[in-house]
């Protein structure tokens, strides 16, 4: 058993004496006795871990050897940074920044070919900001959906009923986690096995699902993951518009109004739109199974419908405060200015740290511990 370095490709990127540990490796899968020394450390090496990395999948948590491993950790150090990345969100952000990007070449296109008689905002706001947001209704459904299925699994967790992929390492498990339960003071030493498989399902639902769901952010998304979705969307465009504005000879005002709504649409604008879609989409799901379609079409209606008013006076906001028509316009700029700073903090309101529910339940499994422990000692 051991841990294998980790060197990239790219040598300045290459931090030394960066190790990983993966337990299918590192622990040996056909020699039953350095299997067994393997497990019997287990505990000891994951205390050593700074970050436990999940790559979930629909079965990960119905699993007996990463569940025993998540809450060994979990134990021992409560404290441990925890890193879940879903399967499915891979889908998720392929088909998401797909239809961002195919509504961003629609609105390129609709630049060369413009009609006359047709108001080019209210186009622009049809394709950039409500079509994008009713379709990304359909993926955050799955999202939601994918969330759930993960709370259910903690919920539902039982030793007995967890999958194991070698059925033999069962009891050689199942007799570790006995041991752990009885070591730590979780269970009396006189408990049955029984009893201290009982105490560890308990433990397992208590002490992983706050995790599990600090994992997810607030309101479903994680700010970074939000930003990933948004950048086609809002990033890309942008180089169009930079580079007209230098064949423009575009004012100083102008380049410098361009640039700070830029930022604001990708770290606001855009994570703010998706959040919104994210918690009417989980509002919907709550409505009883045979209205629940019906209750999703409106939820998106509405969202793309509040994005794109939003989106629509923010470009009128932003041509007034830097157009080339106008000259220096405080009223303008200081109303501009006044908008992002809104922004900002109505994102860091949603997106923000807010997770002393977890903290407080780690505190008091920690406390609890504590407890039982000093009970078993005496």
């Amino acid at each position: 058993m051991g841990a294998h370095e980790v060197r990239l490709p790219i040598p300045w990127l290459h931090r030394p004496r960066q190790t990983c540990f993966l337990d299918k490796v590192c622990i040996h899968q056909t020699d039953e006795e350095k299997k067994k020394q393997g497990i019997a450390g287990l505990a000891a090496l994951l205390c050593a871990s700074d970050e436990i990395l999940l790559m979930h999948s629909d079965v990960y948590l119905r699993r007996l050897w990463t569940v025993y491993e998540l809450a060994t950790v979990l134990v021992l150090k409560p404290k441990v940074r925890l890193t879940l990345w879903p399967l499915d969100l891979a889908l998720v952000a392929l088909i998401g920044n797909s239809l961002l990007l195919a509504f961003v070449v629609l609105e390129l296109l609709q630049k060369l070919f413009w009609v006359e008689g047709i108001t080019l905002e209210a186009t622009r706001t049809l394709m950039f900001a409500f079509a994008p947001q009713l379709l990304w209704t359909i993926v955050c459904r799955h999202w939601e959906r994918t969330q759930r299925r993960l709370k259910d699994d903690v919920h539902n967790f039982s030793v007995k009923q967890a999958v194991c992929a070698v059925e033999s390492d069962r009891v050689l498990v199942e007799s570790n986690v006995v041991a752990f339960m009885r070591g730590q003071g979780m269970v009396k030493p006189c408990a049955s096995d029984d009893e201290a498989l009982n105490a560890f399902d308990a433990l397992v639902r208590k002490r992983l699902l706050p995790k599990v769901l600090s994992c997810f952010g607030t309101n479903g998304l994680q700010y970074k993951t939000a930003l990933f979705f948004c950048f086609s969307a809002t990033v890309l465009p942008r180089f169009d518009h930079f580079a007209q504005n230098a064949v423009d000879d575009a004012s100083l005002q102008h380049i410098v109004v361009g640039a700070v709504s830029s930022a604001a649409l990708f770290f606001c604008g855009g994570p703010l739109a998706l959040a919104l879609t994210c918690k009417l989409t989980r509002l919907s799901l709550d409505v009883a199974s045979v209205w629940e379609p019906v209750a999703s079409l409106g939820m998106g209606l509405l969202s793309g419908s509040v994005t794109s008013v939003g989106y629509l006076l923010w470009r009128l906001l932003t041509e007034a405060a830097g157009s080339h028509d106008y000259k220096f316009n405080p009223t303008f700029v200081a109303l501009h200015s006044s908008m992002t700073c809104l922004a900002a903090l109505l994102t860091y309101w949603v997106y923000g740290p807010r997770s002393g529910v977890a903290e407080e339940v780690g505190d008091l499994d920690s406390g609890e511990l504590s407890a039982n422990a000093a009970e078993h000692a005496r």
